[in-house]
């Protein structure tokens, strides 16, 4: 298993609502990522994603195998 190397990660919840949020940093990719939780919606945002490495393009993706009804999302 391979840890990525950034020092901030955290989160908070009053236990209806959260949020939470952290620094990916990992091999030659670097992120901002955050997550927040309301009654029946998640919201995922990544804020600059790149790679020191210019030879590969990153993508980043939604996980949705458990989803069972429509997905809807806005770019």
């Amino acid at each position: 298993m391979v840890h990525g190397n950034a020092t901030f990660a955290g989160g908070v919840s009053d236990g209806n609502y959260g949020a939470e949020g952290f620094n990916y940093s990992r091999f030659d990719v670097s992120a901002k990522k955050s997550w927040f939780l309301f009654d029946n919606e998640q919201v995922a945002l990544g804020a600059a994603i790149n790679s020191s490495n210019g030879t590969f393009e990153v993508d980043t993706t939604l996980n949705q195998c458990l989803l069972t009804t429509t997905v809807s999302y806005e770019t």
